[in-house]
């Protein structure tokens, strides 16, 4: 009945922000209130190619390479079930004979040979090295307490919240100035990170091990057949999401007894996905996001507002587990003591 009562209450406050944002445009609309100038950042995922183009991924001269680390960071569990399930194809090369062809073995071996001792393939504890720098947790628990990554994205959520929850024409001084704030803080801290070092990691390791090598592995439907009937097929995935592909996720971590210290189900993967790609997509708009271009705050709210109920649905999610943390994801009804 709880749970129930949370999710109508959700949905509905979910809605009345929908509702203040269709009234904003119609304002615009209004030859009585000339509309804003427009807002050139309109970022989304929903495709590999989308994922590379909003997140500066493969792009030397890029702004945005810590939107596509995000993502790699929250579903690193992608590259753990890789590298387990290529172990299993050379442990067991009788059950894992068929990958349509040798060729397609490829990937699985460089996970298996090269892992932590090739730049392309860094293990878990190198991966981690980044992480923790970044995002103030390693992988294996998204467990950071607080941290100056947590503390600016969480003033940025609740403050875009309350933007959104507020009429136009009602907006105060004292709230555009704190949401200009948490943003420039929040904006800057990124920024400052985004260093050499941090570009090269992700350009070169990050999307190697991941897009590269641990995706396509998981995307191998004659070698994922010996472990669940589930697939998926395409480039696309997991910049898109599947619902096969979260019971596939499920059931690849139950055949490996892959444990990141809660219950892999789907619906922990599912919550840990849209988290990822909400993260990247605010992260990338947070980044872009120009006071003197836009005219207001709205495109820049609605994603962070976004990400936030990713998180919290997350963070909901795990707080029916006793014992269990995810301190990173913020719990966004305890915000405003922070």
């Amino acid at each position: 009945m709880k749970a129930i009562i949370e999710l109508v209450v959700k949905s509905f406050r979910h809605l009345a922000t929908r509702v203040m944002m269709a009234r904003r445009m119609t304002m615009a609309a209004n030859p009585t209130n000339p509309p804003n100038p427009p807002n050139p950042i309109n970022h989304s995922i929903n495709s590999a190619a989308s994922f590379v183009k909003v997140t500066d991924v493969t792009n030397d001269g890029g702004n945005k390479h810590i939107a596509a680390l995000y993502f790699y960071y929250m579903t690193d569990c992608l590259v753990d079930l890789a590298d387990g399930l290529s172990m299993k194809v050379f442990s067991n090369i009788s059950r894992f004979k068929d990958a349509n062809g040798a060729p397609q073995i490829q990937p699985f071996a460089d996970l298996r040979y090269e892992y932590g001792n090739n730049a392309k393939f860094p293990n878990k504890e190198q991966r981690n090295e980044i992480y923790v720098q970044v995002f103030g947790a390693p992988a294996e628990n998204l467990s950071d307490g607080y941290n100056e990554f947590s503390k600016l994205r969480n003033d940025l959520i609740e403050h875009s919240r309350k933007l959104l929850d507020s009429d136009q024409n009602t907006l105060t001084t004292a709230l555009k100035g704190k949401m200009r704030a948490a943003h420039r803080a929040f904006k800057q801290f990124l920024v400052d990170l985004h260093g050499d070092a941090l570009k090269w990691s992700t350009k070169n390791s990050f999307y190697n091990i991941a897009n590269q090598t641990a995706y396509k592995i998981l995307r191998t439907p004659q070698i994922v057949r010996n472990v669940t009937p589930l697939t998926v097929s395409g480039s696309d995935w997991p910049f898109v999401e599947i619902q096969d592909g979260q019971k596939m996720v499920e059931e690849i971590a139950a055949y490996l007894n892959y444990s990141n210290e809660v219950s892999f189900t789907k619906q922990y993967f599912g919550s840990l996905h849209s988290s990822a790609l909400s993260g990247a997509v605010a992260i990338a708009t947070i980044l872009d996001f120009q006071e003197n271009l836009a005219g207001t705050f709205d495109e820049m709210a609605e994603k962070c507002y976004e990400w936030g109920e990713a998180l919290e649905s997350l963070s909901g999610y795990l707080g029916d587990r006793a014992g269990q943390r995810l301190a990173s994801v913020p719990r966004l009804s305890s915000l405003n003591s922070q």
